[in-house]
């Protein structure tokens, strides 16, 4: 869907958003039914309550084992917004502990 549309917009959680991460990072049907959302002047979706968002145009996309990779020229970035960002690690989000599994990375397995 995003390399046919041909824009996109990265949209910078603020840390009390957490369900929204969690909605956009798992598949399912319409992630965006029943949250407040609008437009960029592309039509790429901007979240409400973001800290600020960038609009970008395709510029590639990349077949990387089951998924693609987009790459984007930034055509608009939105206002900032005081807050903090929604970090995330592996396992955590802002602090807060998904689920318990080792990691294995290049041989070495490690625990968090």
């Amino acid at each position: 869907m995003l390399a046919t549309s041909g824009y996109f917009c990265v949209n910078v959680l603020a840390e009390g958003q957490q369900e929204t991460a969690r909605r956009f990072g798992v598949f399912g049907p319409d992630k965006f039914a029943g949250l407040s959302w609008s437009r960029s002047r592309s039509g790429a979706p901007v979240l409400s309550g973001v800290l600020t968002w960038v609009e970008c145009a395709v510029e590639a996309v990349h077949k990387a084992g089951d998924h693609y990779l987009v790459v984007g020229r930034v055509t608009e970035l939105g206002p900032p917004r005081p807050g903090r960002p929604l970090l995330f690690y592996p396992e955590l989000i802002h602090g807060q502990k998904l689920h318990h599994r080792s990691v294995e990375r290049a041989g070495a397995t490690l625990t968090r």
